[in-house]
């Protein structure tokens, strides 16, 4: 059977989710969530701005990471460029996603990481060298 693990299922239908607000074919509740970095005049000249990504919202909480706002667009920059592209169909985007969530469990190749995966990493490194 070709089904996807709980966790990339969850994945997945985020990031349908982000694919139909980018697209206007998601209701606007959702859509008001998903703002592009070069939409931000704060962010329109940084290199961030031209690699389709969504801007991430401050929050307090770990509470407040689990919510659509924050989670998808970690989730939608996680993706690959390719699969960040505007010009892909829904049944392509569907298609595609499936299959880097697939190779994502085959050994040698990079997970969808979490909003705080680098600070993390950072803050071991730091802790292993002193």
């Amino acid at each position: 059977m070709h089904w996807l693990p709980v966790r990339h299922r969850i994945t997945f239908k985020i990031a349908v989710t982000v694919y139909k607000c980018l697209h206007g074919l998601a209701p606007p509740y959702l859509t008001k969530y998903c703002t592009s970095t070069s939409f931000d005049a704060g962010r329109r000249h940084l290199r961030s701005a031209f690699t389709l990504q969504l801007i991430i919202p401050r929050t307090t909480t770990s509470y407040g990471d689990r919510g659509f706002a924050v989670h998808g667009p970690v989730v939608w920059n996680s993706l690959t460029h390719d699969l960040r592209s505007t010009d892909l169909s829904l049944a392509t985007f569907r298609n595609r996603l499936k299959t880097f969530l697939f190779d994502t469990d085959r050994p040698g190749v990079q997970q969808v990481r979490g909003r705080f995966w680098v600070r993390d990493q950072i803050r071991d490194l730091v802790a292993d060298f002193f």
